[in-house]
């Protein structure tokens, strides 16, 4: 990994309440056999997460996620007559490509990261026992026979980023097919002058691969970076669509545009040509009527970004599509979602992991859990109902509303605000209370016995609960996820 991208995944990765069964962190305990069966352990539990990897990270504190640093040595540290790490991969069967990368805080506390390739098909065993992550702790995969036999069953994913897009092309093709100053300008760097340069960078990025003496574009490489997806006709089909409605119906349109450019090489002129096509809202201060566009860009470029990134490539003939209606916009993707709907803000499972790091180097959407945050933020800030999903057989559906008067808003709409608001206290570290939905919703006193209605039916929902560390006071009752 890139040292960008070795920031980046610890950023996530910090960035939830708690580890999870694919992640764990340490300091400095460097114990052979413990080190051996977390491997195993984490390899198994990524497979069963249908994720391609799973992380060890020491420098990090377990309850904290605090960067403290860590004395670890893999390279130096030896076991018998064996350096460890060769020792650890002689004791797992199968071998696993085990990635080990260190990056340096700007405090100059020192951080490694395991990366752990998936058991594929096969439990990965340490010393002829399979191990595996329940919670947050280890144990033999042999307790567990549901878990064995799904690994038993996976099959081996394909990369569908890395294959070809197009193949056995020159230097001058890829310029020509593909838009690379995207790739610098989208990060504020200027494009280096040298050709060898910028082909050097697009293979490190796997955006493209080079034989002897040709090169081939990948289809990361096309739906990021294509000055044209129409030259790859199996991309064709996953441009963006922008549908413009007349009013709440889909009776009457008034626009209907498929892009044709990669996703990076698109994203500022397609928010241009979306933004003059939202619908805008009159706002008055003081004795001064404004307009303002009714959804903040935030959470758009957030809930775009994501369902590009989580979309199903394997799903034909739906594209990305976003329709503004006069009232809302749904943004679809083609694919049901790997988490359920109520984890979007906690979670990460990506279905294309390349994609998805591609988009959040080039600053398209944020890393895990940081947008979101965001994205609900500004949304409470102009009082508008929460973001509402909907999951269909082949699609995921994220609808952003434009701001309504609380008294509005549908029971649905107030339970879902009221599990979003609480998320996003939660993993701000403040607290959900009748006072602070109040302020969610823009209401005052004398609506405290309507908004205790709201959290008594989203307790019932399951969707919080109350925090078992507030006392019993009715009056000053906190919340928390049903997940915490």
């Amino acid at each position: 990994m890139q040292n960008w991208e070795v920031e980046t995944l610890i950023g996530e990765l910090r960035s939830y309440a708690s580890e999870r069964e694919w992640f764990e962190f340490k300091e400095n305990n460097s114990d052979p056999e413990r080190l051996g069966e977390n491997i195993s352990a984490v390899a198994n539990s990524a497979c069963l997460h249908d994720l391609s990897c799973g992380y060890i990270v020491y420098g990090i504190e377990d309850n904290t996620h605090r960067v403290v640093g860590t004395l670890f040595d893999p390279w130096k540290e030896t076991k018998g007559n064996h350096s460890l790490l060769i020792w650890i991969n002689t004791n797992l069967s199968p071998t696993l490509d085990i990635e080990v990368c260190e990056w340096v805080s700007p405090e100059e506390k020192r951080v490694l990261v395991f990366k752990i390739p998936s058991a594929v098909e096969t439990p990965v065993r340490f010393r002829e026992n399979a191990y595996v992550r329940v919670g947050n702790s280890t144990t033999l995969l042999r307790n567990y026979p549901d878990k064995e036999r799904k690994i038993w069953q996976k099959k081996t994913p394909q990369e569908f980023e890395i294959a070809s897009a197009a193949e056995g092309l020159s230097s001058d093709d890829i310029f020509r097919l593909i838009d690379y100053s995207v790739f610098y300008t989208h990060q504020g760097l200027k494009a280096p002058e040298e050709k060898q340069k910028i082909l050097t960078d697009l293979a490190t990025e796997r955006f493209i691969a080079q034989d002897d003496t040709t090169y081939t574009i990948t289809n990361l490489g096309a739906l990021l970076l294509a000055n044209d997806l129409r030259n790859f006709p199996h991309l064709e089909d996953r441009s963006l669509r922008l549908i413009h409605y007349a009013d709440r119906t889909q009776m009457t349109f008034l626009d209907d545009s498929v892009g044709v450019r990669g996703y990076a090489s698109a994203w500022e002129r397609f928010f241009h040509y979306m933004k003059g096509r939202v619908p805008l809202v009159k706002i008055v201060q003081g004795s001064l009527r404004t307009s303002a566009v009714q959804y903040p860009e935030i959470a758009l470029r957030e809930l775009i970004g994501n369902a590009l990134a989580h979309q199903d490539l394997s799903v034909t003939g739906l594209r990305p599509e976003i329709s503004i209606f006069s009232d809302r916009i749904e943004i679809l993707n083609p694919g049901k979602p790997l988490l359920p709907v109520e984890r979007f803000m906690d979670q990460r499972n990506s279905r294309n992991p390349k994609l998805a790091m591609g988009l959040r180097a080039m600053h398209i959407c944020e890393r895990q859990g940081g947008g979101m945050k965001r994205t609900i933020s500004a949304i409470e800030a102009i009082f508008s109902p929460p973001i509402i999903y909907r999951i269909s057989e082949f699609a995921t559906m994220a609808i952003i509303y434009a701001p309504k008067p609380f008294k509005e808003m549908t029971q649905l709409e107030c339970v879902w605000a009221c599990y979003q608001h609480c998320c996003w206290k939660y993993l701000a570290g403040e607290q959900t209370t009748n006072e602070s939905l109040r302020g969610r919703f823009g209401v005052g006193e004398s609506d405290r016995s309507v908004i205790s209605r709201i959290l008594a039916d989203t307790v019932d929902a399951s969707l919080i609960k109350e925090d078992p560390e507030a006392g019993g006071s009715r009056k000053f009752a906190r919340y928390i996820p049903s997940w915490a």
